[in-house]
């Protein structure tokens, strides 16, 4: 023992980070959960232009998407053009794809955790419209 160290200081660190004791947990950086969330909503939207063959699924655009801190789950923000019956139709679609989605995202993140996808039809983009 050198310092008056037990000699298993590094075995209690969280995540590397010097100074950090067991007990102690930070929450993952927002520089992490925003590249997270930038790569999923990118997965996502070529995903649904390219691949998805349901016809549901049309006019969409993917707007954005937020990621928890823990990566576990994430909200995909979605916009779809139409009325409502449309949308619900585009939404169904999307969570019957919802797997396969998950999956992509899943190759595309090196990540300990797939996070799970939520789809969330986003209003601002009608709402805009309607106020025209």
């Amino acid at each position: 023992m050198v310092g008056g160290d037990s000699g298993n200081s590094g075995s209690c660190r969280v995540r590397g980070v010097p100074g950090n004791r067991a007990g102690k947990l930070e929450p993952m950086s927002t520089r992490r959960t925003a590249r997270v969330a930038s790569m999923i909503r990118e997965v996502v939207s070529t995903a649904i232009l390219s691949e998805l063959r349901d016809p549901r699924i049309r006019n969409v655009t993917v707007l954005g998407a937020d990621v928890t801190p823990d990566l576990r789950y994430a909200r995909v923000r979605i916009s779809v053009m139409g009325d409502d019956k449309t949308a619900a139709l585009t939404m169904h679609g999307l969570n019957s794809a919802r797997g396969y989605l998950q999956s992509r995202v899943g190759a595309y993140i090196k990540s300990r955790y797939t996070p799970e996808i939520r789809f969330v039809l986003d209003e601002g983009v009608r709402r805009s419209i309607d106020r025209k």
